[in-house]
């Protein structure tokens, strides 16, 4: 019989089928109903929000013209975007976004009604979020199933609750972005390959988890092997080194043949490759210097011209854990203690969650968003906290006190900023207002108030009405926020003010985007509210004689004072809002027909 582990791999002991420390410690139907109605839950809580807001630029916007292009009748495998192919990311986000958009609604765009135009758009917003708020909370499935496997039923739920209470959560997980689906792949190749290391389920983790990292990789690019391999494998290097000085043993149950665990790591990584190299290889047949492009979005260097961003900016994230950052810092302190000694779940919760942040400082860029993914791991390292691991900690309960008024006055400082920020005007919507009226932000943020100190109050006898009372208070907070935030200036883009003026003008009309020498990229906003691909001329001079009136749609910046616009070229509208940059149409009427150059 070929030679078992005896002790190089660390597998799980004794301490996994403690009631509160293992994922035996619930039935796999009670922890299946749970994660149903964690899911369930926060969905219909975010979903009435969903048609609320626009498209205002970002990494949406061009999911949703990539989607637009394609059920306008662009191509599939590789689509493109502003007509050009995309072969930079991986198109699967593409694929599901469109799979949810039918071609009447794209055609409703473009409908001369102002109103009726309004409706699809709403519409549309509600198609290309909806799957996507679905795939975030079936990651809050994930992320309870992540907390049970590292601490138990309890700590598995109030790691679901955390996560999707948190401001980063709530800001990224219902737009329609690919590190929504990154996230929701990493979280499932995690939960599949801590059930291999934890519970002996080497099959379905290895194979299950390279079905989800090839997912993962066809969502974003090779980032989701630093998310989730890399600290997987940076945990048990240290969890070896921990073994080789403490000898602990290894429980029998858990032991597995070398020939089985080689087998099933594989197939696994068989099937990642397969499924995430497919599409890769067909780019690379057909696109020469692609390797390139694909070092160059990878690495980011080249990629953009803006400056580095700095190595702290990560840290800079931290309050998109809110409302539990001071819980989520007293996780990491008590997780990194825990890992020094060797446990083995606490580590694995850490190194999920600091190796792929530690790596990604590497890179040049460093937006936010690009923590999504880390959010499972950070939920679970918070509910460690909340659920009073620290033993040390649990004989002093003043401190548990101190943490927990530090947490409430952080929620009361922000109902407070909300409504009376809104009320007078330090947020204003674009036409210079205050979000709301007085009369109706501050009585709510007085019920606001209200709710919190009876949380307070019933926390002192109940501990877990903290997190319910919580997570409820966020999210009524959610929709508040929104109604104002929708028409501020960075929730609103002009390229919806633009757009509506010329197709309720006239329709009919030619559109073009002027970028004088092509100095700045056009807002891709403004190719999803014109509902088509609009050319982009460096001088007014380039556009071709039309039967039809031509408008030319130009941002301006500071280097266009200079710029000469030739007759019968002539100043139609201009708007300015936000960062004071005027957005500008100039109008060059119809070419008679007689005019026109004879076609060749």
């Amino acid at each position: 019989m070929e030679q078992q582990l005896t002790g190089k791999l660390p597998l799980a002991d004794a301490r996994d089928d403690q009631e509160d420390g293992g994922a035996a410690s619930a039935g796999s139907l009670k922890a299946f109903l749970t994660a149903a109605l964690l899911a369930l839950g926060f969905f219909l809580a975010t979903a009435p929000t969903l048609s609320m807001q626009g498209f205002a630029g970002g990494s949406e916007a061009l999911n949703v013209e990539t989607v637009l292009e394609m059920r306008r009748g662009g191509p599939w495998l590789i689509p493109t975007l502003r007509g050009a192919p995309r072969t930079i990311k991986p198109p699967l986000t593409a694929w599901t976004t469109a799979a949810f958009v039918p071609p009447s609604t794209v055609a409703a765009l473009s409908t001369p009604d102002p109103a009726a135009r309004e409706a699809a758009y709403r519409r549309l917003a509600w198609k290309v979020r909806w799957p996507t708020l679905a795939l975030s909370c079936i990651t809050i499935a994930l992320i309870f199933e992540m907390g049970r496997l590292l601490g138990g039923y309890r700590i598995g739920l109030t790691a679901g609750l955390v996560a999707g209470s948190t401001i980063m959560f709530m800001r990224f997980g219902r737009v329609a972005t690919t590190d929504v689906q990154l996230s929701l792949w990493v979280a499932a190749a995690d939960v599949l390959l801590l059930h291999a290391i934890l519970r002996g389920r080497w099959w379905t983790g290895c194979v299950g988890g390279g079905i989800a990292l090839g997912l993962a990789v066809m969502s974003k690019g090779p980032v989701a092997l630093v998310q989730s391999i890399m600290p997987v494998l940076a945990a048990l290097a240290w969890l070896m080194w921990r073994r080789d000085r403490t000898e602990r043993p290894i429980r029998p149950e858990y032991q597995a043949k070398r020939s089985t665990i080689a087998i099933a790591v594989t197939c696994g990584t068989l099937l990642m490759v397969f499924i995430a190299a497919a599409w890769f290889l067909w780019v690379w047949w057909i696109t020469p210097g692609i390797v390139e492009a694909w070092v160059r979005e990878v690495t980011r260097e080249g990629a953009t011209n803006l400056e580095p961003d700095p190595w702290h900016n990560y840290l800079s994230s931290l309050p998109w854990m809110f409302p539990w950052l001071i819980f989520f810092v007293v996780g990491l302190i008590m997780t990194t203690q825990a890992a020094w000694r060797g446990d083995r779940r606490q580590t694995l919760a850490l190194s999920l969650l600091i190796v792929p942040i530690v790596v990604m400082s590497l890179f040049q860029d460093k937006p936010t968003r690009y923590l999504q993914p880390m959010l499972a791991p950070a939920a679970v390292v918070t509910a460690i906290a909340l659920a009073g691991q620290w033993r040390a900690w649990r004989d002093q309960p003043h401190i548990d006190r101190v943490l927990s008024r530090i947490h409430y006055a952080a929620i009361a400082i922000a109902i407070v900023a909300l409504a009376a920020g809104g009320a007078f005007g330090l947020l204003e919507t674009t036409a210079g207002q205050p979000w709301y009226r007085p009369k109706i932000a501050l009585p709510i943020a007085m019920v606001g108030l209200e709710v919190l100190a009876l949380v307070m109050w019933q926390a002192r006898r109940r501990p877990w009405v903290m997190v319910g009372g919580t997570v409820a208070i966020m999210l009524a907070m959610q929709p508040m926020f929104l109604k104002g935030y929708v028409n501020s200036v960075n929730g609103r883009s002009l390229a919806t003010e633009v757009a509506d003026h010329i197709l309720s003008t006239e329709p009919d009309a030619e559109a073009v985007v002027f970028s004088p020498g092509f100095r700045r990229s056009p807002p891709i906003e403004m190719f999803i509210y014109m509902n088509r691909v609009l050319p982009v001329v460096g001088t007014l001079a380039d556009v071709p004689a039309s039967d039809r009136d031509v408008y030319a749609i130009n941002v301006a910046s500071s280097s266009d004072t200079d710029v000469i616009i030739p007759p019968p070229w002539h100043l139609d509208r201009e708007w300015r809002w936000g960062d004071g940059r005027p957005w500008r149409t100039y109008v060059r009427p119809a070419t008679e027909p007689a005019t026109l150059p004879a076609a060749p």
